[in-house]
């Protein structure tokens, strides 16, 4: 993929070879995919003195993207120059909201739903027990469970427009008291884990540091489809606002969906 980029682009290609998970989960400042991302990311720039650079990534990449460009944009003055773009390939910003209608409809065997609950705990929690998956798998909002923190709690349901107020009536207790659940629940709306969860602030402050904007190639038939949808109407709403009421500049938002499955 990097050659290609490379020859059909006639630009200069960086591959980081990040920490994976479950061996190296989610961190904000020890060894993982966010962290070496970002430090690397960092590093390059800086050294090179680079004043202008692309991030892109596909699915999960494409959260690096997002949450490093964020991690940049509060810490101006450590990196040589703003973001010029982030190009997207199918990412993934959301957090643990499995009952979206595109999981649930494009549930495929290259990215299933349980793929996708899998990728996304192993991220936040590490080397998880399979009867965490399983809970998952029987009741989508059994994550719930796993936060002792209501207000974050509340705060997830209320953004994702999960909220079941019956949900303790039909759903019998099985809470998973374990070290996994405890990581899980720690990190589900942590900005640099789970974008999708950016407050106003956090979000503003990004679309100021990439300079253009954001471009993005996804799938129609993706399990994925339905975060997507919710990233760009965000943007745009968001850049809409900006321009209309800050006098700011319009940044380039270009989405195009094609006919196909999550990575074709």
């Amino acid at each position: 993929m990097c050659r290609t980029l490379a020859k059909h682009s006639g630009l200069n290609v960086i591959s980081i070879e990040s920490s994976l998970a479950p061996e190296f989960p989610f961190s904000e400042n020890q060894k993982c995919a966010f962290f070496d991302c970002y430090t690397a990311t960092r590093a390059f720039i800086n050294a090179n003195k680079i004043d202008k650079y692309v991030l892109s990534g596909d699915s999960a990449g494409g959260n690096l993207c997002t949450s490093v460009a964020t991690k940049l944009s509060e810490e101006p003055d450590k990196i040589y120059a703003k973001l010029t773009l982030i190009a997207y390939i199918y990412p993934v910003h959301g957090g643990m909201n499995f009952t979206t209608p595109s999981i649930q409809k494009y549930d495929y065997p290259y990215l299933c739903y349980w793929f996708c609950a899998l990728f996304k705990l192993c991220y936040l929690g590490g080397k998880i027990p399979y009867s965490v998956v399983k809970e998952l798998m029987l009741e989508p909002k059994s994550y719930f469970y796993w936060q002792k923190d209501e207000i974050a709690m509340t705060y997830v349901q209320n953004f994702d427009g999960v909220a079941d107020p019956f949900l303790g009536d039909t759903y019998e207790h099985r809470y998973l008291e374990s070290r996994a659940t405890e990581r899980i629940s720690k990190y589900v709306i942590n900005k640099y884990a789970s974008p999708h969860y950016l407050n106003s602030s956090d979000f503003n402050r990004l679309m100021d540091f990439v300079e253009k904007g954001f471009i993005c190639l996804w799938s129609e038939y993706d399990a994925l489809h339905d975060d997507v949808v919710h990233w760009e109407k965000r943007l745009r709403e968001t850049n809409e606002e900006r321009v209309n009421n800050e006098n700011k500049s319009s940044k380039l938002i270009d989405f195009t969906m094609v006919k196909a499955l999550h990575g074709y």
